[in-house]
């Protein structure tokens, strides 16, 4: 799965302003939301240009679609708590779980682990990579 699909999977966590207001994540994550910036722990390629462009939809219907510049990922979402779960429709059904770190009326920051081959290391070995990733509400 490419870096940019693994986002479909995330969570969001976002800094709000003084003039933002928190609201119930359950209410305030469906709307259109557009990828601002990331970092990864420890750092890993860019992730500024690896996610330039996602954009999500959440429909209060439950189901989600996520527009990357290589085409469209349909599914559905669930947020219990601070766990947001995506099952894409393709992909073999395979869930993404992310922590909602933060979510307001206008931003939203999604932390998400994922298991990465370290090929810089002798023998390869597997790390894991926290990405947190911010997102405007465009609508």
């Amino acid at each position: 799965m490419t870096l940019a699909m693994m986002v479909a999977a995330l969570g969001f966590a976002a800094c709000g302003g003084d003039d933002d207001d928190d609201v119930p994540p359950t209410t305030s994550i469906v709307g259109a939301w557009e990828f601002v910036s990331g970092e990864t722990n420890p750092t890993w390629g860019d992730v500024n240009s690896s996610f330039a462009n996602i954009k999500f939809y959440f429909n209060a219907d439950g189901t989600y679609s996520m527009y990357l510049t290589t085409g469209t990922i349909d599914g559905r979402w669930n947020l219990n708590g601070s766990t947001l779960t995506l099952i894409p429709n393709s992909y073999n059904n395979q869930p993404s779980v992310s922590e909602v770190v933060k979510l307001t009326s206008k931003e939203l920051v999604l932390r998400v682990e994922e298991s990465q081959a370290d090929y810089s290391r002798i023998p390869a070995t597997t790390i894991i990579v926290t990405f947190t990733l911010k997102f405007k509400r465009i609508s």
